[in-house]
């Protein structure tokens, strides 16, 4: 890889963390309502605050990550530890890539590994 590339690489992967906007949250969130099996129905009010949870801690992941999180199949509606352990799963091998890149970037301009 040039120089030029490798900063292109990493500049690809930091632009990936930007997060999913809340309304886009809800509408997933909504969606697995839809396919999944939710158990006992929820009153307005615990659907409100579920949501607003969701949505703030969901906030802290990259667009990608939470959509595919949350479009993984289920057969229950996931609670949000679930979706969370995935979007961490992820998150732990972007940041591997991440890291591969810099190193290598590091490494191959001291002239040690090509």
């Amino acid at each position: 890889m040039t120089h030029a590339e490798k900063m292109l690489a990493l500049q690809a992967i930091k632009d990936f963390n930007v997060p999913l906007a809340a309304e886009e949250i809800l509408k997933l969130m909504y969606r697995l309502e839809l396919v999944t099996n939710s158990g006992k129905e929820k009153s307005d009010i615990d659907k409100k605050a579920r949501a607003a949870v969701w949505v703030e801690e969901l906030s802290k992941y990259p667009a990608d990550i939470v959509t595919k999180a949350m479009k993984a199949k289920y057969k229950w509606f996931p609670s949000l530890a679930e979706v969370m352990e995935r979007c961490d799963n992820e998150m732990a091998y972007r940041e591997l890539l991440r890291q591969g890149i810099r190193c290598y970037y590091s490494e191959a301009e001291d002239g040690s590994v090509n």
